[in-house]
């Protein structure tokens, strides 16, 4: 489900890649909005630097380790009755 303000970080993932040093690239950027209470991640279509493809899933996979590890810690936190897997 896309919300209207998504579109809104959308038009300022250039903004955000431009303060960041050369040697990084923006992949996605993760947000939720206090007012529908809703989080997304919305991936950058033009990221400065572009990888191999094995590179790219590797990448993909550290990100995805991240996003998992914060999900559990939210669970174990308020102690919410939803299955985890913590990748190591």
């Amino acid at each position: 489900m896309k919300y209207e303000w998504e579109k809104q970080v959308k038009k300022l993932l250039q903004e955000m890649q431009d303060v960041l040093p050369d040697q990084f690239s923006l992949l996605s950027v993760s947000v939720s909005s206090s007012v529908s209470a809703e989080g997304a991640t919305i991936a950058n279509k033009t990221p400065r630097h572009s990888f191999d493809p094995v590179s790219e899933y590797d990448v993909a996979r550290d990100c995805r380790y991240d996003a998992e590890n914060l999900f559990a810690k939210a669970k174990t936190k308020y102690d919410l009755a939803y299955p985890v897997v913590i990748i190591q």
